[in-house]
Protein backbone atom coordinates (compact mmCIF):
# COMPACT_ATOMS: atom_id res chain seq x y z
CA UNK A 1 0.00 0.00 0.00
CA UNK A 2 1.05 3.61 -0.40
CA UNK A 3 1.17 6.05 2.48
CA UNK A 4 0.55 9.00 0.22
CA UNK A 5 -2.81 10.61 0.86
CA UNK A 6 -4.06 12.67 -2.07
CA UNK A 7 -5.68 15.10 0.34
CA UNK A 8 -2.31 15.84 1.93
CA UNK A 9 -0.26 18.84 0.92
CA UNK A 10 2.96 16.83 0.98
CA UNK A 11 4.14 14.32 -1.59
CA UNK A 12 5.77 11.01 -0.63
CA UNK A 13 9.16 12.48 -1.52
CA UNK A 14 8.61 15.24 1.05
CA UNK A 15 7.88 12.77 3.83
CA UNK A 16 10.49 11.34 6.13
CA UNK A 17 10.53 8.80 8.91
CA UNK A 18 12.68 8.42 11.99
CA UNK A 19 12.89 4.98 13.55
CA UNK A 20 13.94 4.32 17.13
CA UNK A 21 14.70 0.60 17.21
CA UNK A 22 15.31 -0.42 13.60
CA UNK A 23 15.42 -4.14 14.31
CA UNK A 24 13.31 -7.07 13.17
CA UNK A 25 10.17 -4.96 12.71
CA UNK A 26 11.69 -1.54 12.08
CA UNK A 27 13.87 -2.65 9.18
CA UNK A 28 10.85 -4.05 7.33
CA UNK A 29 8.95 -0.81 7.80
CA UNK A 30 11.99 1.12 6.59
CA UNK A 31 12.32 -1.00 3.43
CA UNK A 32 8.68 -0.43 2.51
CA UNK A 33 9.03 3.32 2.99
CA UNK A 34 12.21 3.54 0.95
CA UNK A 35 10.49 1.70 -1.90
CA UNK A 36 7.91 4.49 -1.88
CA UNK A 37 10.56 7.20 -2.05
CA UNK A 38 10.66 8.21 1.61
CA UNK A 39 13.70 9.47 3.44
CA UNK A 40 14.31 7.19 6.42
CA UNK A 41 16.66 7.71 9.35
CA UNK A 42 17.24 5.34 12.25
CA UNK A 43 19.00 5.61 15.58
CA UNK A 44 21.37 2.76 16.44
CA UNK A 45 23.99 2.18 19.14
CA UNK A 46 26.19 -0.04 16.96
CA UNK A 47 28.67 1.13 14.34
CA UNK A 48 28.33 -2.23 12.57
CA UNK A 49 24.57 -1.86 12.56
CA UNK A 50 24.93 1.69 11.26
CA UNK A 51 26.87 0.39 8.27
CA UNK A 52 24.23 -2.26 7.61
CA UNK A 53 21.46 0.36 7.75
CA UNK A 54 23.36 2.62 5.37
CA UNK A 55 23.62 -0.27 2.91
CA UNK A 56 19.80 -0.46 2.99
CA UNK A 57 19.49 3.22 2.06
CA UNK A 58 18.72 4.29 5.62
CA UNK A 59 20.41 7.31 7.17
CA UNK A 60 22.05 5.89 10.32
CA UNK A 61 22.24 8.08 13.40
CA UNK A 62 24.73 6.65 15.88
CA UNK A 63 23.75 6.90 19.52
CA UNK A 64 21.75 5.53 22.45
CA UNK A 65 18.29 6.96 23.04
CA UNK A 66 18.97 6.84 26.76
CA UNK A 67 21.82 9.30 26.19
CA UNK A 68 20.50 12.87 26.14
CA UNK A 69 23.65 14.05 24.33
CA UNK A 70 22.96 11.59 21.52
CA UNK A 71 19.38 12.81 21.31
CA UNK A 72 20.47 16.43 21.15
CA UNK A 73 22.67 15.53 18.20
CA UNK A 74 19.62 13.98 16.57
CA UNK A 75 17.61 17.19 16.93
CA UNK A 76 17.69 18.34 13.29
CA UNK A 77 16.67 14.92 11.96
CA UNK A 78 14.02 14.45 14.63
CA UNK A 79 12.38 17.85 14.10
CA UNK A 80 11.98 17.30 10.36
CA UNK A 81 10.63 13.74 10.54
CA UNK A 82 6.96 13.65 9.57
CA UNK A 83 6.55 10.13 10.97
CA UNK A 84 8.22 8.48 13.96
CA UNK A 85 8.29 4.77 14.77
CA UNK A 86 9.29 3.64 18.26
CA UNK A 87 10.05 -0.07 18.18
CA UNK A 88 12.76 -0.42 20.79
CA UNK A 89 13.51 -3.88 22.11
CA UNK A 90 15.13 -4.78 25.40
CA UNK A 91 18.62 -6.24 25.36
CA UNK A 92 18.99 -8.70 28.29
CA UNK A 93 22.69 -7.82 28.36
CA UNK A 94 21.83 -4.20 29.11
CA UNK A 95 22.79 -2.75 32.46
CA UNK A 96 19.66 -0.59 32.31
CA UNK A 97 16.26 -1.61 33.63
CA UNK A 98 13.30 -2.03 31.33
CA UNK A 99 11.83 1.12 32.84
CA UNK A 100 14.92 3.07 31.84
CA UNK A 101 14.89 1.66 28.31
CA UNK A 102 11.18 1.87 27.54
CA UNK A 103 10.01 4.83 29.62
CA UNK A 104 12.99 7.14 30.12
CA UNK A 105 14.24 6.55 26.58
CA UNK A 106 10.83 7.47 25.22
CA UNK A 107 10.70 10.54 27.44
CA UNK A 108 13.91 11.84 25.92
CA UNK A 109 12.78 11.07 22.38
CA UNK A 110 9.53 12.94 22.85
CA UNK A 111 11.51 16.03 23.78
CA UNK A 112 13.27 16.16 20.40
CA UNK A 113 10.70 14.99 17.85
CA UNK A 114 8.33 17.44 16.23
CA UNK A 115 4.93 17.89 17.91
CA UNK A 116 3.41 17.65 14.43
CA UNK A 117 4.89 14.23 13.60
CA UNK A 118 2.73 11.12 13.46
CA UNK A 119 4.02 8.71 16.10
CA UNK A 120 3.57 4.94 16.23
CA UNK A 121 4.68 3.25 19.45
CA UNK A 122 5.13 -0.53 19.42
CA UNK A 123 4.02 -1.96 22.73
CA UNK A 124 3.22 -5.54 23.72
CA UNK A 125 0.21 -7.67 24.57
CA UNK A 126 2.31 -8.55 27.61
CA UNK A 127 0.67 -5.55 29.32
CA UNK A 128 -2.36 -7.79 29.94
CA UNK A 129 -2.50 -9.79 33.16
CA UNK A 130 -5.27 -12.20 32.20
CA UNK A 131 -4.14 -15.84 32.37
CA UNK A 132 -7.38 -17.80 32.23
CA UNK A 133 -7.79 -18.14 28.48
CA UNK A 134 -10.27 -15.28 28.18
CA UNK A 135 -10.53 -12.91 25.23
CA UNK A 136 -9.08 -9.44 25.71
CA UNK A 137 -9.47 -6.29 23.62
CA UNK A 138 -8.46 -2.63 23.74
CA UNK A 139 -10.88 -1.99 26.62
CA UNK A 140 -9.68 -4.84 28.85
CA UNK A 141 -7.93 -3.85 32.10
CA UNK A 142 -4.16 -4.19 32.34
CA UNK A 143 -2.28 -5.05 35.53
CA UNK A 144 0.95 -6.56 34.21
CA UNK A 145 2.98 -8.70 36.58
CA UNK A 146 6.12 -8.76 34.44
CA UNK A 147 8.69 -5.96 34.48
CA UNK A 148 8.54 -5.67 30.69
CA UNK A 149 4.76 -5.45 30.56
CA UNK A 150 4.67 -2.87 33.34
CA UNK A 151 7.34 -0.74 31.62
CA UNK A 152 5.47 -0.82 28.30
CA UNK A 153 2.27 0.24 30.05
CA UNK A 154 4.04 3.17 31.74
CA UNK A 155 5.48 4.17 28.37
CA UNK A 156 1.98 4.15 26.87
CA UNK A 157 0.74 6.36 29.72
CA UNK A 158 3.64 8.78 29.19
CA UNK A 159 2.82 8.97 25.50
CA UNK A 160 -0.82 9.80 26.24
CA UNK A 161 0.19 12.57 28.67
CA UNK A 162 2.69 14.20 26.34
CA UNK A 163 0.68 13.67 23.15
CA UNK A 164 -3.00 13.36 24.20
CA UNK A 165 -5.52 11.93 21.71
CA UNK A 166 -7.02 15.38 21.09
CA UNK A 167 -3.67 16.81 19.94
CA UNK A 168 -3.20 17.74 16.30
CA UNK A 169 -0.85 14.92 15.31
CA UNK A 170 -1.96 11.30 15.41
CA UNK A 171 -0.30 9.08 18.00
CA UNK A 172 -0.99 5.35 17.86
CA UNK A 173 -0.02 2.52 20.19
CA UNK A 174 0.20 -0.94 18.64
CA UNK A 175 0.24 -3.72 21.21
CA UNK A 176 1.92 -6.52 19.29
CA UNK A 177 1.42 -10.21 19.90
CA UNK A 178 4.40 -12.55 19.43
CA UNK A 179 6.31 -11.63 16.29
CA UNK A 180 7.55 -14.44 14.09
CA UNK A 181 8.74 -14.79 10.51
CA UNK A 182 11.82 -15.61 8.43
CA UNK A 183 14.82 -15.86 10.69
CA UNK A 184 12.70 -15.78 13.84
CA UNK A 185 10.75 -18.88 14.78
CA UNK A 186 11.31 -19.23 18.54
CA UNK A 187 12.33 -22.70 19.72
CA UNK A 188 12.62 -24.11 16.21
CA UNK A 189 16.26 -25.06 16.76
CA UNK A 190 15.35 -26.89 20.00
CA UNK A 191 12.58 -28.78 18.27
CA UNK A 192 14.88 -29.83 15.44
CA UNK A 193 17.36 -31.16 17.99
CA UNK A 194 14.61 -33.08 19.74
CA UNK A 195 15.06 -31.20 23.01
CA UNK A 196 12.12 -30.94 25.41
CA UNK A 197 10.47 -27.55 25.82
CA UNK A 198 10.37 -26.29 29.40
CA UNK A 199 6.85 -24.93 29.36
CA UNK A 200 3.35 -26.25 29.78
CA UNK A 201 1.69 -27.62 26.66
CA UNK A 202 -1.60 -25.86 27.40
CA UNK A 203 -2.47 -22.18 27.22
CA UNK A 204 -3.00 -19.95 24.20
CA UNK A 205 -0.34 -18.28 22.08
CA UNK A 206 -1.13 -15.12 20.11
CA UNK A 207 1.04 -14.46 17.07
CA UNK A 208 1.48 -12.08 14.17
CA UNK A 209 3.70 -12.60 11.15
CA UNK A 210 6.34 -9.90 10.78
CA UNK A 211 5.09 -8.85 7.33
CA UNK A 212 1.56 -8.28 8.62
CA UNK A 213 2.92 -6.43 11.66
CA UNK A 214 4.91 -4.07 9.41
CA UNK A 215 1.85 -3.48 7.26
CA UNK A 216 -0.14 -2.51 10.35
CA UNK A 217 2.44 0.18 11.16
CA UNK A 218 2.10 1.63 7.66
CA UNK A 219 -1.68 1.59 7.77
CA UNK A 220 -1.79 3.18 11.22
CA UNK A 221 0.28 6.02 9.77
CA UNK A 222 -1.89 6.26 6.66
CA UNK A 223 -5.24 6.22 8.45
CA UNK A 224 -6.75 9.73 8.50
CA UNK A 225 -8.15 9.31 12.02
CA UNK A 226 -6.74 6.21 13.70
CA UNK A 227 -7.79 5.00 17.11
CA UNK A 228 -5.20 5.65 19.82
CA UNK A 229 -4.74 1.92 20.52
CA UNK A 230 -4.82 -1.31 18.53
CA UNK A 231 -4.13 -4.92 19.43
CA UNK A 232 -2.10 -6.54 16.67
CA UNK A 233 -2.40 -10.31 16.23
CA UNK A 234 -3.58 -12.69 13.53
CA UNK A 235 -6.85 -13.29 15.39
CA UNK A 236 -6.34 -17.06 15.59
CA UNK A 237 -4.98 -17.92 19.03
CA UNK A 238 -3.49 -21.41 19.13
CA UNK A 239 -2.91 -23.80 22.00
CA UNK A 240 0.80 -24.00 22.68
CA UNK A 241 1.15 -27.77 22.07
CA UNK A 242 -0.66 -27.53 18.74
CA UNK A 243 1.66 -24.76 17.55
CA UNK A 244 4.88 -26.56 18.44
CA UNK A 245 3.69 -29.90 17.08
CA UNK A 246 2.87 -28.23 13.77
CA UNK A 247 6.35 -26.74 13.77
CA UNK A 248 7.81 -30.22 14.33
CA UNK A 249 5.68 -31.73 11.56
CA UNK A 250 6.62 -29.09 8.99
CA UNK A 251 10.33 -29.28 9.85
CA UNK A 252 10.42 -33.09 9.86
CA UNK A 253 11.38 -33.16 13.54
CA UNK A 254 10.41 -35.62 16.29
CA UNK A 255 7.17 -34.97 18.19
CA UNK A 256 7.60 -32.25 20.78
CA UNK A 257 7.99 -33.13 24.44
CA UNK A 258 7.09 -30.71 27.24
CA UNK A 259 8.74 -30.81 30.64
CA UNK A 260 6.33 -28.51 32.52
CA UNK A 261 3.22 -30.10 34.00
CA UNK A 262 0.04 -29.26 32.12
CA UNK A 263 -1.77 -29.33 35.44
CA UNK A 264 0.08 -26.18 36.44
CA UNK A 265 -0.71 -24.40 33.20
CA UNK A 266 -3.35 -21.65 33.57
CA UNK A 267 -6.42 -22.70 31.60
CA UNK A 268 -9.98 -21.49 31.31
CA UNK A 269 -11.08 -24.00 33.94
CA UNK A 270 -8.25 -23.42 36.37
CA UNK A 271 -9.12 -21.59 39.62
CA UNK A 272 -5.56 -20.22 39.78
CA UNK A 273 -5.52 -19.00 36.21
CA UNK A 274 -5.14 -15.34 37.15
CA UNK A 275 -2.12 -15.95 39.37
CA UNK A 276 0.49 -13.21 38.84
CA UNK A 277 3.24 -15.83 38.86
CA UNK A 278 2.39 -16.70 35.25
CA UNK A 279 3.89 -13.49 34.03
CA UNK A 280 6.11 -14.33 31.06
CA UNK A 281 4.94 -14.70 27.48
CA UNK A 282 5.92 -18.37 27.69
CA UNK A 283 3.29 -18.88 30.39
CA UNK A 284 0.67 -16.55 28.92
CA UNK A 285 -2.85 -17.76 28.37
CA UNK A 286 -5.21 -15.21 26.84
CA UNK A 287 -6.82 -14.67 23.46
CA UNK A 288 -6.38 -11.42 21.58
CA UNK A 289 -9.51 -9.98 19.95
CA UNK A 290 -8.56 -8.09 16.79
CA UNK A 291 -11.82 -6.55 15.57
CA UNK A 292 -10.52 -2.98 15.74
CA UNK A 293 -7.35 -3.84 13.84
CA UNK A 294 -9.32 -5.65 11.13
CA UNK A 295 -11.83 -2.80 10.88
CA UNK A 296 -9.33 0.06 10.60
CA UNK A 297 -5.98 -1.30 9.53
CA UNK A 298 -5.77 -4.74 7.98
CA UNK A 299 -8.92 -6.66 7.08
CA UNK A 300 -7.03 -9.33 5.10
CA UNK A 301 -3.73 -10.62 6.44
CA UNK A 302 -1.03 -12.10 4.24
CA UNK A 303 -0.64 -14.81 6.90
CA UNK A 304 -4.04 -15.20 8.58
CA UNK A 305 -2.89 -17.93 10.98
CA UNK A 306 0.25 -19.60 12.28
CA UNK A 307 -0.29 -22.45 9.81
CA UNK A 308 0.06 -20.11 6.84
CA UNK A 309 3.10 -18.43 8.33
CA UNK A 310 4.97 -21.56 9.37
CA UNK A 311 4.24 -23.25 6.06
CA UNK A 312 5.73 -20.31 4.16
CA UNK A 313 8.82 -20.06 6.38
CA UNK A 314 9.67 -23.75 6.70
CA UNK A 315 8.68 -24.50 3.11
CA UNK A 316 11.09 -21.85 1.86
CA UNK A 317 13.84 -23.26 4.08
CA UNK A 318 13.25 -26.76 2.71
CA UNK A 319 13.42 -25.51 -0.88
CA UNK A 320 16.65 -23.66 -0.19
CA UNK A 321 18.11 -26.77 1.42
Amino acid sequence: MTLYDASSDTSPAAKSALIFGCGYLGIRVARKLICEGWRVAALTRSADRARALAAEGIDPQLGDWNDRRALSGLHATARTATHVLVSVGYDPRSKKSRHEVYVEGLRGALEVISPASRVCYVSSTGVFHQHDGRWVDECSPCHPASEGGAAHLRAEELLRRVRPPQSRAATVVLRMAGLYGPGRVPRLAMIRRGEPIATASEGFLNLIHIDDAAECVLRAWAHPAPAPLYLIADGHPVVRAEYYQEMARLSGSPPVRFTASTASSPTASSPTASSPTASSRGDSNKRIWTHRMQRDLLSRLAFPSYRHGLRAILGNEARRG
